[in-house]
């Protein structure tokens, strides 16, 4: 039993020492730091700054680097030498702990040692599993939906027209993917149906992020969260759903403040709120933020002709309002 709960701790130990690592080396070569997360807090880049906001308790590391303009042989490149930097903090660590259990055997009792030579066995496990999948990853890179979403982010950032870009449907894809995969790359077609004006188009997306998002919110389905929210706020005007996602993200929408985040706050306060004065205010909050963070330039027009629209929506409201109290006089 000590064994597997040495095991147990050397994961976690592991995903410290693999982040630390990446963290020190991919530093190194340029990349930027996008979000760290560990125990209860969240660590992200938004708006050309960090913010530390506290999150649900999570014992593991996770961190999420990125650098523009990188082709994907570099990218790997720089992924192997990471993975090789990884593996000796991992032996090291190994050596640690074997020679630990070497020096004291005679000293400690079995328990203890059947403990410590639990965590050696287990950073030795997860070394391994972190190859195969490195592995695995680089075999079938052709095959696998990461390097789909990949190239298209690079085509929207070197400006290629969003409307000319195949994305078809996600279940018709025969790509290896994980959820994260999944969430990314159905934001950008929503993005795309949205920014070709396909509204017709987005319900089965929707339909998609229903059944996949799950309660506790994870930082890579909160662009999910928008959507879905904007949708139901904006396109189908459904409040009970979207007060239903708005609520289960609330705390990640509301942090957001970004032009797509404020956007997303905005709608929701004109059309489920039934609120003009704070729909504004979000929607110029947007409008201030178009040119700060990485959106591509795609992006920023989505963003500005939405908050312009709203703008605008409010406007005539405020003109027909006063038109009718006018008439009253």
């Amino acid at each position: 039993m000590l064994v597997i709960l040495g095991i147990l701790i050397a994961y976690v130990l592991h995903t410290y020492a693999r982040g630390l690592t990446e963290l020190c080396v991919k530093k190194i070569m340029g990349y930027r730091v996008h979000c760290i997360r560990f125990l209860f807090w969240d660590i992200s880049y938004v708006n050309d700054s960090y913010r530390c906001t506290k999150r649900s308790f999570m014992p593991l590391f996770y961190i999420a680097m990125t650098k523009e303009n990188v082709s994907d042989k570099t990218d790997i490149i720089h992924s192997i030498i990471t993975k090789l930097v990884e593996t000796l903090v991992d032996v090291m660590i190994f050596c640690l702990f074997f020679n630990w259990s070497k020096i004291y055997f005679d000293i400690w009792e079995d328990d203890i040692y059947s403990f410590v030579m639990g965590l050696a066995i287990g950073i030795v496990l997860f070394c391994i599993v972190d190859w195969v999948l490195l592995l695995k990853l680089l075999i079938n890179k052709d095959n696998h939906l990461f390097y789909v979403v990949k190239k298209i982010g690079r085509d929207l950032k070197n400006g290629y027209p969003i409307e000319y870009i195949d994305m078809p449907q996600l279940e018709s894809m025969p790509h290896k993917r994980t959820p994260l995969d999944e969430n990314y790359y159905q934001s950008m077609r929503f993005m795309q149906k949205l920014y070709m004006g396909n509204y017709g188009e987005l319900m089965p997306i929707v339909n998609w992020y229903e059944n996949h998002l799950i309660m506790d919110v994870q930082k890579y389905q909160i662009p999910s969260y928008g959507n879905v929210v904007f949708y139901y706020s904006y396109i189908s005007q459904n409040p009970d759903k979207a007060r239903v996602y708005y609520d289960r993200a609330r705390e990640e929408l509301e942090n957001d403040v970004d032009a797509n985040g404020r956007r997303i706050l905005a709608y929701y306060q004109l059309y489920i709120l039934k609120n003009p004065a704070k729909a504004r205010e979000f929607a110029q909050a947007g409008l201030n933020v178009l040119n700060v963070g990485s959106l591509s330039q795609i992006e920023r027009n989505l963003e500005e002709k939405l908050l312009n629209n709203l703008l605008e929506i409010i406007s005539y409201m405020d003109q027909s309002s006063y038109n009718a109290n006018y008439s009253n006089i």
